[in-house]
């Protein structure tokens, strides 16, 4: 299996809005990372700020053990 975080950020124009940044998920392929996506989406009345051809899919690792993901930012 393999872990894929699929994400969807804004350009511009969310500004202090809520919206659905990235999701990861364990699946065998891209292509069953993103039904599985869709169909939690779909489960859980949420959506991504843009249609899927601006989605960023990247396989992160095999689910072996390791860091798989972070986020890190700052204030402002």
């Amino acid at each position: 299996m393999r872990v894929f975080k699929i994400s969807c950020y804004s350009t511009c124009g969310s500004y202090f809005a809520s919206y659905l940044k990235s999701i990861t998920v364990i699946a065998s392929c891209k292509t069953e990372a993103i039904d599985l996506v869709e169909k939690w989406m779909d489960d859980n009345d949420l959506n991504f700020i843009y249609d899927k051809n601006k989605w960023a899919i990247n396989d992160l690792a095999s689910t072996e053990s390791g860091v798989i993901d972070y986020d890190m930012s700052s204030d402002y």
